[in-house]
């Protein structure tokens, strides 16, 4: 069907609803002004011409439409001038003479001198009245015209589909989506319908959403899902239970080490939840799910196989240790007593095999005869080794070994041209790597000077990988996996301002960064994460005073621009500096350097181990001829804990965790390594070793 290119035709005032755009066309110019009219469908005139003798001319006598008025002539009353227009319509009406209408106006074609008389072809419509009760002859006759002008609108229609359809026009029947939409509005538009439409949906909503199970359909419908947690214990110990296989709205997890699970995604309303485990009667239970993350507690499983008892405690402070039993498919967790009940399936079998492990111990391997009822007790040693240079074979070599005295291993083998005062040993305070120094006597420079070699040892391994070689090496500290050490250039026995150089190493990417250097250093000491050095003035003019500086050679700062002799930490957070007669102190992290009024009492630096992980440190102090272990808390700043008061007691002291300390015993009787738990128990001899050095203070070259 051709396109309405009829600007006119888009919105006219009289359009009807739903008319087929080209038939709009056509209306629109058949009611134009210039259009020839046709007689109005309600009310028809008949023209009766007459000649001068009184004669009808039928050949002038014919019908005649009523002329067409737009809607907006129809009189209407105001308000405030009712009472006035009513009073004036009545005494209008009271003084008509008592005839017929007036005749309308001749007709334009009649002949002149003619008489012309209309009469009506149908009866004329019943006569309005206004409100108090008078015709209104106004609102009688804009009526009727309005009457007519619809009717010759749907006339138009008529006669526009019968002309387009005659050029062969198909049309298009109006569509069940335009038909559906038209009632819509026709509904929409009244509105007591649209109350009663608003208020029935508002209640229904209601009804809905206050009963849960169509609450629940419904949202299912549009699409929302939830969540849901839980917790899996044993039903007799209440301790979690993991990899227990949980299903629940057709989604399925197992929970984890400490019987957690949680299933996204899952339908809301009531479900039915299910737990399934080895040696465990599964568990059916429905609940019901809600909008959101549903934490729902605890579910108990019941064991139906055998089950074994085990008490896992630490080997030094017979602390409990949360532990895990397991075997197979099988596993339980310790309680917070340290009590582990494993449910086992009964099996044919003479024994069964069982592990324990725990977080930082060893794990442990048993056997027990299947249905044993005892309670089997375990000791759990820390999992790091400790490392220890021995002499027994006449060689300088390296050893590892549990700290119970188990599992002693040969890591590397000396070569008997060692030199013990070079010897310093330092392990890695969380990894399974230690940094080794020593003089093997493999290597010398030009002048036939021995150099000392600096390996890091892997001991998951046991291999050695050489870093640097030099003269002479010391070992400041390790911080996070960066290794920190000074040593002299190899082959340089004049002065030199980069002669004795401090570098970092990096265990894990194995690149070196210097981090200063100098002639020699005065003093070099680590805390705290940083790294304070003063470089020394020494037949050359260098760049002297006091710095620090992080591992990775950022934030170099100057603390005081003057050459310091040397630096003693007096405290965890004190430095006391020398400088020529004067004396300072600074304060570790506040920045501050003050001069003090004189020397210092004691010229003692001490050396702090921070633990891997937790706000503790430790230190050895020298009190009544007998070495004391001190333990201090960083964040209570609490006076010192004595751990350990022994003659002999001494330097290298490290952490095997935050909970196991390693500390030596020298004296006329032994050179012994120890190890204490710093939440109780008595300390316990690990092995006999040749005294070789650790970590330590800062010593002259």
């Amino acid at each position: 069907m051709a396109k309405n290119t009829n600007p006119d035709a888009q919105n006219p005032d009289y359009a009807v609803e739903g008319v087929d755009p080209e038939i709009e066309a056509k209306i629109d110019a058949m009611m134009s002004p210039d259009a020839p009219k046709k007689p109005a469908a309600g009310k028809k005139l008949k023209i009766n011409v007459k000649d001068s003798a009184g004669n009808i001319d039928n050949a002038k006598a014919g019908s005649a439409s009523a002329p067409l008025l737009p809607n907006d002539k129809l009189p209407k009353f105001e308000d405030n001038k009712k009472a006035e227009e009513t009073e004036e319509t009545t005494e209008a009406f009271e003084e008509l003479p008592e005839q017929a209408d007036e005749a309308p106006p001749q007709a334009e074609d009649a002949a002149a001198g003619e008489e012309i008389t209309i009469a009506d072809e149908q009866p004329a419509a019943p006569n309005l009245k206004d409100e108090i009760g008078v015709e209104d002859r106004a609102t009688q006759q804009a009526v009727d015209e309005i009457v007519a002008e619809e009717s010759d609108r749907i006339l138009a229609i008529d006669d526009a589909k019968a002309e387009l359809a005659k050029d062969g026009t198909a049309f298009k029947k109006k569509g069940l989506t335009n038909k559906i939409k038209s009632k819509l509005r026709d509904f929409w538009a009244n509105p007591l319908a649209r109350r009663l439409t608003l208020g029935g949906v508002f209640l229904a909503i209601i009804i809905i959403f206050s009963v849960p199970a169509s609450r629940y359909f419904v949202l299912n419908l549009a699409g929302v899902r939830a969540s849901a947690s839980m917790k899996i214990v044993d039903g007799k110990t209440g301790q979690p239970l993991k990899n227990v296989e949980v299903s629940l709205s057709g989604k399925t997890n197992t929970t984890d080490i400490d019987g957690q699970v949680k299933l996204d995604k899952i339908k809301l309303g009531e479900q039915k939840v299910t737990a399934k485990k080895p040696a465990f009667a599964e568990l059916d239970r429905k609940i019901t799910v809600g909008w959101g993350s549903n934490p729902m507690g605890d579910f108990s499983l019941t064991a139906v196989g055998s089950r074994y008892v085990f008490s896992v405690k630490d080997f030094l402070s017979d602390r409990p240790v949360d532990a895990e039993a397991i075997s197979g498919q099988y596993s339980a967790r310790a309680n917070d007593a340290g009590e582990i009940v494993l449910a086992v399936e009964d099996e044919k079998l003479e024994d069964i095999a069982i592990e324990i492990v725990a977080q930082n111990y060893r794990s442990e391997k048993i056997n027990l005869p299947v249905g044993s009822k005892k309670t089997n007790e375990l000791k759990l040693v820390p999992a790091r080794k400790h490392v220890f240079v021995s002499k027994r074979s006449g060689k300088y070599d390296l050893y590892k070994i549990d700290v119970d005295g188990k599992n002693e291993e040969l890591v590397l083998k000396g070569t008997g041209n060692e030199n013990e005062e070079n010897m310093v040993i330092l392990p890695h305070k969380t990894k399974g790597k230690v940094a080794f120094v020593s003089t093997r006597g493999d290597k010398y420079n030009k002048d036939g000077y021995a150099l000392s070699s600096l390996n890091i040892i892997d001991l998951d391994t046991n291999e050695a990988t050489n870093i640097a070689e030099s003269e002479r090496i010391q070992l400041v500290d390790f911080i996070d996996d960066k290794l920190i050490f000074v040593k002299i250039r190899a082959g340089e026995s004049a002065a030199s301002p980069t002669r004795h150089r401090l570098a970092s190493y990096d265990i894990e990417s194995g690149k070196e960064k210097q981090l200063a250097s100098s002639n020699y250093f005065n003093d070099v000491l680590s805390a705290r994460g940083i790294i304070y050095y003063s470089p020394a003035e020494y037949k050359l003019k260098g760049q002297v005073g006091f710095y620090q500086i992080k591992p990775d050679g950022s934030e170099k700062y100057t603390v005081f621009p003057e050459e310091v002799w040397n630096l003693f930490r007096v405290s965890y957070f004190k430095i006391n500096a020398s400088v020529n007669q004067d004396w300072y102190e600074y304060d570790i992290g506040g920045g501050q350097f003050d001069k003090l009024e004189g020397a210092p009492p004691v010229l003692k630096s001490r050396v702090y181990v921070d633990a891997p992980d937790s706000p503790n440190s430790i230190w050895v102090d020298e009190r009544d001829g007998k070495g004391v272990l001190l333990l201090y808390n960083t964040e209570t700043n609490q006076e010192d804990k004595a751990l350990q008061t022994q003659g002999g007691l001494r330097n290298p002291i490290r952490w095997l965790d935050n909970d196991h300390v390693i500390y030596r015993v020298s004296d006329n009787s032994q050179t012994a390594d120890y190890v204490l738990s710093i939440s109780g128990g008595e300390p316990r001899k690990i092995i006999d070793v040749t005294n070789i050095a650790g970590l330590d203070r800062w010593y002259y070259y």
